[in-house]
């Protein structure tokens, strides 16, 4: 990057921080009277059940035994960084670890802090890059040193572009000092857009999983699984249920995952069964698949309805579960987001918390203070750090000490973002507002809010 574009990229960003400090500061307040717009996600209905085949070394007929060797993990340094020391940087993700130590990602870079987001240092893997080629970073980060990155490369909107068929994911153990690449992971999925998540169980077990996306007679939503055992220096592929789908509304098409976590061995999928353009006969209803051995089978599990509003899943063409808040392996919050349309085919839409303490047998429902405007994890976000205590965040911002059952406001942005929470008063987030993005933080969760200018340390 050469040194004009440096300085005419800090001169951006400064005049952004200064757009956008101004709205955090002058006290205005998105009207929450406003027409909620919901945005649409096609899915389909739910197999019976999921149980991926994990591939297995074929034993072997030799009267000699054959010794397995384990695949080499080379340390390479971070490559040299292009980014000039106290340069204003713009992070697209940020990811905390506690309330010093975290991560972040851009379009060119994975960066580390130990100061609270005040200063980053680059620690991108020693990736190829091709020139004139964007690219964006998909990651686990466990804690403040172990962290997994897969690269993708970016396409011009609507598109997400994906990973490289023969890409490798990069695994650190030491802060991003150093990285080892994977073998390549050889996906089929190309051609086409795609979302990654990576979500490990802890520093040897996790899964890797390409979200695909692309039209044709129809939407198409393929995906394909990827297990390590090895702390990510392999990644055999699991072949799931719905490896692609027509786009039509039969038992035999997949559903759309829309959120996935784990804690320790047990964990959650949660499936968006409701929509279909158009439905033919009763809408299913929310799904999720559960897991209690690292994800080698799954369970399949409706949601019941609200007890409250027992015809919801009637009267609402979509209802889909997301954001996932894994708290033990049976105490579990999630969020359902319901959209409609009234008779002048304007969007409705109504929110509900779901709350279980025995795994999913019994649930309580609460209907939330706000309705999603989109599904999103950008726009709107529920993050509980316990039992009682959660918080609720979008452009308007709620708090709960009792589980769900009320809610208290406590503050109207301007901005949509997204949310890194270590602590129920600690947080920070990228703020979007007006093509521009800034980063933001919180000490009493999210009452306030003040704008930070990261920039680049050694």
């Amino acid at each position: 990057m050469h040194l004009q574009q440096h300085c005419a990229r800090e001169h951006f960003i400064n005049a952004a921080l200064v757009l956008l400090a101004s709205a955090f500061f002058t006290g205005c307040v998105a009207s929450s009277d406003s027409a909620v717009k919901t945005a649409l996600i096609p899915s389909f209905p739910p197999q019976a059940t999921w149980a991926p085949s994990i591939p297995r070394p074929t034993a072997t007929t030799s009267p000699k035994p054959v010794p397995q060797r384990t695949p080499t993990f080379v340390a390479y340094p971070t490559q040299t960084s292009v980014f000039e020391i106290g340069e204003i940087i713009e992070l697209s993700s940020i990811h905390m670890a506690s309330e010093r130590h975290g991560w972040g990602t851009n379009n060119s870079a994975v960066w580390i802090t130990r100061d609270g987001a005040r200063t980053w240092r680059d620690v991108t893997p020693p990736a190829q890059y091709l020139p004139g080629t964007s690219y964006e970073w998909y990651g686990a980060f466990l804690d403040a040193n172990h962290a997994w990155v897969v690269r993708a490369i970016l396409r011009p909107p609507p598109d997400f572009g994906c990973i490289d068929t023969d890409a490798s994911v990069w695994y650190t153990s030491d802060g991003g000092q150093t990285w080892k690449a994977s073998q390549p992971l050889t996906h089929d999925l190309v051609d086409m857009s795609c979302r990654v998540s990576i979500k490990m169980i802890d520093a040897q077990a996790g899964w890797l999983i390409i979200d695909g996306w692309y039209t044709g007679a129809g939407p198409h939503t393929p995906s394909e699984f990827f297990h390590t055992t090895d702390g990510g220096a392999t990644w055999k592929a699991a072949q799931a249920s719905w490896s692609d789908s027509t786009g039509t509304y039969y038992p035999d098409t997949p559903q759309w995952l829309s959120d996935r976590a784990f804690y320790d061995q047990t964990g959650w999928q949660l499936i968006n069964t409701s929509e279909c353009w158009p439905c033919y006969g009763a809408t299913p209803a929310p799904a999720y698949y559960m897991t209690a051995d690292g994800g080698l089978s799954w369970r399949f599990h409706y949601l019941p309805a609200p007890s409250d509003v027992p015809g919801l899943f009637e009267r609402y063409f979509s209802c889909e579960p997301y954001q996932l808040n894994l708290l033990t392996g049976e105490v579990v919050r999630l969020k359902l987001a319901c959209s409609q349309y009234d008779e002048n085919q304007e969007p409705r839409a109504i929110d509900f918390l779901y709350a279980t303490e025995d795994g999913g047998i019994s649930w309580d429902t609460f209907e939330l203070p706000m309705a999603s405007a989109n599904m999103s994890d950008y726009y709107t976000r529920m993050i509980f750090f316990g039992a009682d205590h959660g918080l609720l965040l979008g452009r308007e911002m709620w708090r709960t000490a009792d589980g769900g059952k009320t809610w208290q406001h406590i503050n109207t942005v301007t901005w949509d973002a997204q949310f890194s929470f270590v602590d129920r008063s600690h947080g920070w987030a990228i703020a979007r507002a007006d093509d521009v993005a800034v980063l933001v933080y919180t000490i009493n969760g999210g009452e306030d809010w003040q704008v930070l200018s990261p920039t680049v340390t050694p």
